[in-house]
């Protein structure tokens, strides 16, 4: 099972989030080194054709965190998700290594733990397994922002059963239709 899935998708509302990420109020979360905007705007999610189809299928929180720059997190599982669909805004030098749990994989040096790498194509979606083992690597000079639609440990849908419907929303043809620009709420930014 792969840690992860790109949505080859561009999404529509990611311009509009990065573009105004200095006017949100951002808040220290559980470590010194990770920022959030806590009460992030859920509306988004109607604004945007992947999110909109997702959340009527998976309960979830749409949330926006930054990361400063040359930083990583150690190796880790994500405490309250199971998985998340995440979106970066700019090409970066940052990836993700999962922890490679295929019994197929040869291991060459018990020291040695085989990997599967991430680097993120922005503005597009990715299904992400939270529960695998993974660490994440800034290598910029710039903060990494990160969308993510968190779904909670709780949720009933399984990582493999959110899988097939992402690929239902990429085979189409009663996956989606793009919303068009008059769709778009732009009071929707909660500058607090």
């Amino acid at each position: 099972m792969d840690p992860y899935y790109k949505i080859p998708y561009i999404s529509e509302i990611a311009d509009r989030v990065y573009t105004n990420k200095d006017k949100f109020k951002w808040h220290t979360g559980r470590r010194q080194d990770q920022h959030q905007v806590m009460g992030f705007s859920q509306t988004y999610i109607a604004q945007d054709s992947f999110l909109k189809y997702i959340s009527k299928k998976i309960p979830g929180t749409l949330r926006l965190f930054k990361f400063p720059p040359t930083c990583y997190y150690r190796w880790h599982r994500d405490g309250d998700n199971l998985y998340n669909f995440n979106l970066t805004f700019t090409a970066q030098e940052a990836f993700v290594l999962f922890e490679n749990t295929n019994k197929d994989t040869q291991i060459f040096h018990a020291a040695i733990t085989p990997v599967s790498t991430l680097k993120y194509e922005s503005k597009n979606w990715y299904l992400f397994n939270a529960d695998i083992k993974h660490s994440v690597y800034n290598l910029d000079n710039e903060w990494r922002y990160l969308l993510t639609y968190t779904v909670p440990r709780t949720t009933e849908i399984s990582y493999l059963e959110a899988l097939e419907i992402c690929k239902k929303f990429v085979a189409g043809p009663n996956g989606f239709e793009p919303l068009t620009s008059s769709f778009e709420d732009w009071h929707s930014i909660q500058l607090s």
